[in-house]
């Protein structure tokens, strides 16, 4: 657990009753072990997002991009040869 061997925890806990007292260590885990308990949620709802946001962003592109063969077969394509019969005129 996060590289601690266990006589380093129990070293800890010692001190932590030592300079806490025994009447505000309970209260003290309490509010550590709600925080942990937050920090994991909010971690595991923001990795839901990121992997809502990566699955949607694999999605094929629309069909309704505009390529030139697309925009020259409905008219909208205005190319070079154009641009000259309108100059000789």
């Amino acid at each position: 657990m996060f590289g601690i061997q266990g006589w380093k925890l129990i070293i800890i806990l010692i001190a932590g009753l030592v300079l806490i007292g025994p009447d505000k260590m309970p209260e003290i885990a309490r509010t550590v072990g709600k925080a942990i308990k937050m920090f994991t949620s909010a971690k595991d709802e923001m990795e839901k997002m990121i992997r809502a946001d990566m699955f949607a962003a694999e999605e094929p592109p629309s069909t309704l991009v505009a390529t030139p063969e697309a925009t020259m077969a409905s008219g909208l394509y205005t190319g070079d040869d154009d641009d000259e019969e309108e100059e000789e005129e």
